[in-house]
């Protein structure tokens, strides 16, 4: 299955991707959209976890990079919604954050 937008785009405006717990969605119009638009919001709910954890641990994007092993640009992408959440990413980000998954600590 292709993409057919990154994951912030599906985001309304766009610019609130993982920064924005009250985000608007786009709707969508097919099934594939559909599991594209409940990955999106997955992402994001995931990316504001990752934000929030980040704070007390005083870890900056380079810093969590490092931490993770996920390359700057790749960790840049995935919390700005540019490229999918991979399950590899989120492994490697629970190993430094902890769990991302749930609303929980």
């Amino acid at each position: 299955m292709s993409l057919s937008r990154p994951p912030r785009k599906w985001a309304k405006p766009d610019y609130k991707f993982g920064k924005d717990a009250e985000t608007d969605w786009h709707s969508a119009n097919t099934r594939e959209e559909e599991i594209e638009l409940a990955a999106a919001k997955i992402q994001h709910d995931i990316v504001l976890r990752t934000r929030v954890k980040m704070v007390p641990r005083n870890l900056t994007q380079d810093a969590l990079s490092t931490a993770s092993g996920i390359s700057d640009s790749v960790l840049g992408k995935v919390i700005r919604g540019d490229r999918p959440l991979l399950l590899t990413h989120l492994a490697a980000l629970e190993r430094v954050l902890g769990n991302l998954r749930n609303a929980g600590p």
